[in-house]
C-alpha cells in the first residue's frame, strides 16, 4: 500500500519543524556555553510566607569557589543595613581566604553557604537564624549561626532576652 500525497506532505512538514527545533536548541546551548566563562552569578528577590519579609538569594559559581546566600529583606532600610553588613562581612572574609588559598582550590572549589530559617515568635515578631557554612581547604569546614529577632511592625531589632 502506497502512502497518499497528504501523508507525505505531513511527514515532510514534521521533518522540517523537527530540524528547525533541533537547530534552535543547539544554538541556544552553544550561546549559553560561550558567554559563560566560568563566572555565573545571580541575585533574586522572592517573597516569603511571612508578610513584610522578602528573601534575597545570591548565587555565585566561579572556578575556585561557590557561594549561595539567603537573607531577609524588610521595608525598613536600617534593619536591612545591619543584615547586609553581616552578609558583606561574611562574603569578604570568605573571599580573602579563597584568595590566600587560590593555588590549592584548582582541584576542589571552596564553598560558602548562608542559609536562612524564619520562625514566627509573635504577631509581627520573627526570629531569623542565619546558618553560615564554609569550606576552604583542609579536613574541616567552618559553621556558625547568627540569630536575629525583628519586630517588623516597630521596625527594630529585639534583644533575645526581650522575648522573655
Amino acid at each position: 500500500m502506497r502512502p497518499t500525497k497528504l501523508t507525505i506532505y505531513i511527514l515532510i512538514i514534521l521533518g522540517i519543524i523537527g530540524v528547525i527545533l533541533l537547530a534552535n536548541s543547539l544554538l541556544k546551548y552553544d550561546d549559553s556555553n560561550s558567554s559563560n566563562d566560568g563566572d555565573d552569578s545571580s541575585k533574586d528577590v522572592g517573597q516569603s510566607a511571612y508578610p513584610g519579609v522578602d528573601i534575597i538569594t545570591e548565587v555565585t559559581d566561579e572556578a575556585t569557589y561557590i557561594m549561595a546566600i539567603h537573607y531577609p529583606e524588610f521595608k525598613n532600610s536600617s534593619i536591612n543595613k545591619e543584615i547586609e553588613e553581616y552578609v558583606s562581612k561574611s562574603k569578604q572574609e570568605f573571599l580573602d581566604e579563597v584568595e590566600v588559598n587560590k593555588e590549592q582550590l584548582q582541584e576542589m572549589p571552596a564553598s560558602l553557604y548562608i542559609l536562612l530559617d524564619i520562625y514566627p515568635v509573635g504577631e509581627d515578631v520573627y526570629s531569623f537564624v542565619l546558618n553560615r557554612e564554609s569550606y576552604i581547604v583542609g579536613a574541616n569546614g567552618y559553621q556558625s549561626s547568627t540569630i536575629l529577632m525583628v519586630d517588623i511592625d516597630k521596625e527594630r531589632f529585639i534583644p533575645q532576652t526581650g522575648i522573655l
